[in-house]
């Protein structure tokens, strides 16, 4: 009984002090405006299109799977765009890329 009383309390404490994970970030206002700093400056006249349109960079995500997507991932000798931002690139691929 007493075995059982700690575990439900145990479950309790850990229920409390989650942290709900961070909503993804939209397109819009947080993927494109990166994009356009660190990318456009060579893309926005490339063939492909600007890295900040949505519809360019969808066409390089594979929804759910940052590992498996252009956008992310780059060619290895192109220079590493999302340094620090990686994590919320990444966040945003994993939640299928939304608008």
């Amino acid at each position: 009984m007493i075995a059982c009383a700690a575990c439900v309390g145990l479950a309790a404490c850990s229920e409390t002090s989650s942290t709900p994970s961070p909503e993804p970030a939209g397109f819009a206002d947080r993927i494109a405006p990166l994009a356009a700093e660190r990318c456009d400056g060579c893309h926005a006249t490339a063939p492909g299109g600007s890295m900040a349109a949505y519809r360019t960079a969808r066409s390089l995500v594979t929804p759910g799977k940052p590992d498996e997507s252009l956008y992310y991932t780059l060619p290895a000798r192109h220079p590493a765009a999302w340094g620090d931002a990686a994590g919320l690139v990444r966040a945003w691929i994993e939640a299928g890329a939304p608008e």
